[in-house]
């Protein structure tokens, strides 16, 4: 009886993981509610995302295993680059955080631990988007 369990429960897993694309990691890039925050232009590898990143909202996206790099951009703000080697089949959860200095204002990306992240982004609105297809 234990081994047909055993046999049972190693089937579904078989099943759940075949229909998961093991050439891609999951994104996840999230802000908190923020008191007047701007929205920041995403992209990532150099494609940029069909929506801006506003305060207390998420994207899931699908990407590449392998050097990612994700880019935040606005309107009279500075550029800022996070780097990060993914690895296919893994979520990684960064977090963008307005911040805003005498004169300059950027979104800093920092990558989060999974279960902080998740708390933090309970309330937010989710969105799934797709990077664009390359010419």
């Amino acid at each position: 009886m234990n081994h047909l369990l055993l046999f049972i429960v190693g089937f579904l897993g078989l099943l759940c993981s075949a229909d998961e694309d093991d050439t891609k990691a999951t994104l996840v890039l999230y802000r908190k509610k923020e008191f007047m925050g701007t929205g920041f232009d995403i992209s990532i590898n150099g494609q940029t995302l069909s929506q801006a990143l506003i305060p207390n909202q998420y994207f899931v996206i699908e990407v590449p295993s392998g050097q990612v790099q994700i880019q935040s951009s606005a309107w009279l703000a500075v550029t800022r680059v996070l780097k990060l080697d993914v690895e296919a089949g893994k979520k990684y959860f960064i977090k963008g955080q307005e911040e805003v200095d005498f004169m300059q204002k950027y979104l800093r990306l920092i990558l989060m631990e999974p279960e902080k992240a998740q708390l933090e982004m309970k309330k937010c609105k989710g969105l799934v988007l797709t990077l664009p297809k390359k010419d």
